[in-house]
């Protein structure tokens, strides 16, 4: 068993409240990013009605798993799994409409 830094009810809270949720989270960011070609971040959070520190857990997860890839469908890069790093295509950026900042905007990625 893997040594862990975590108090056993907090683990216990976590398995039973916190991953169940998941699956549904997932669910709703990928169904509303079905009805638009893009959203950033902010918007996500925004047409769900959720907090942004709810969202982006779940963007990042989805990006991790290859459901969900920057809006440029050319970038070689489909998931910006390291966007600090790698090349960045301006395409894959644009301006929020709630921020007015120039962020990644996500889009939902066919899965095979």
């Amino acid at each position: 068993m893997a040594t862990t830094h975590v108090q056993q009810p907090s683990l216990f809270s976590f398995h039973k409240k916190v991953i169940p949720t998941r699956t549904e989270r997932h669910t709703a960011v990928l169904e509303a990013l079905e009805g638009s070609f893009d959203l950033t971040n902010t918007e996500l959070a925004d047409a769900l009605q959720w907090p942004i520190n709810r969202v982006t857990p779940r963007v990042n997860e989805l990006r991790e798993a290859g459901r969900v890839g920057c809006r440029n469908p050319k970038c070689p890069n489909r998931a910006h799994l390291n966007a600090m790093t790698d090349f960045v295509h301006d395409a894959c950026k644009r301006v929020c409409k709630i921020t007015g900042r120039d962020v990644f905007a996500w889009r939902k990625l066919e899965t095979n």
